[in-house]
């Protein structure tokens, strides 16, 4: 799926809300837009994951032997994973090796990043004679190196491959935002109740609206309550994607 827009909102998860003032002015798309920008970056907050793609450039990760010579074992800060860019060991400030494409193998759904060497002469000379170190020059004295790696990747889910749960919450959490505004306007801002009578006949409506509640108290309620279920199964879900070399 794709991230929410104007039309999934208004068509699925605001249907049946009047989406004007009394004056009939409608509430402006550009509003709703940001509603749903604000309810992504709160999902990948509670989450602590990407949504939408997002590019990181030279993300610093440390040399440590033991995950280096399990194929250099990289978890990435920020995930899922679309693809990386490119890998390059750095010394100094000085970049000493960009790692080939074809050697970088990606489980783009936990962030977790190795290398495997291809067949070749270039693999023969950097794998240094079977000795199981890449970089052997380098790293072949030292336990661990700050910042050696400097990983330029793009985070996030492809375009059109939103699983329906997070679309699901990003909706619901935009509309809240909307139904508070649109709950307080139905009648008039303030107006909890309105009467009309003319020549002896009498109109009167009155909605939840309260110092303490909104026309739309009802839904918003729901929503908050569906949010509260799916977020611990989500969390439990992404959070417990990541693993650490032994």
């Amino acid at each position: 799926m794709k991230l929410p827009t104007v039309k999934s909102l208004t068509s699925d998860y605001l249907f049946g809300i009047p989406l004007v003032d009394e004056d009939g002015n409608e509430y402006p798309k550009s509003n709703i837009e940001s509603w749903i920008a604000r309810a992504v970056g709160w999902c990948e907050t509670q989450l602590q994951i990407k949504i939408a793609p997002t590019t990181i450039k030279l993300e610093s990760h440390d040399y440590h032997i033991d995950e280096y010579q399990s194929f250099c074992y990289i978890q990435l800060y920020q995930y899922p994973v679309i693809s990386v860019e490119s890998l390059m060991a750095t010394y100094a400030g000085v970049e000493i090796m960009s790692f080939p494409q074809d050697w970088i193998q990606i489980y783009k759904e936990s962030g977790q990043l190795q290398l495997v060497p291809t067949t070749g002469s270039l693999s023969q000379v950097l794998m240094g004679q079977g000795s199981g170190m890449l970089l052997p020059l380098i790293t072949g004295r030292l336990s661990n190196m700050p910042h050696l790696f400097k990983v330029s990747y793009t985070a996030g889910f492809e375009d059109g491959s939103i699983p329906a749960n997070i679309f699901d919450l990003i909706s619901m959490k935009a509309c809240m935002g909307i139904l508070n505004i649109m709950g307080d306007i139905l009648l008039g801002a303030g107006i909890a109740s309105q009467s009309l009578s003319i020549d002896g006949l009498s109109e009167s409506i009155t909605t939840t609206q309260s110092a303490e509640n909104s026309a739309y108290s009802a839904r918003i309620r729901q929503y908050e309550r569906e949010i509260k279920a799916q977020l611990p199964e989500l969390k439990a879900f992404y959070k417990g994607l990541r693993l650490g070399v032994a």
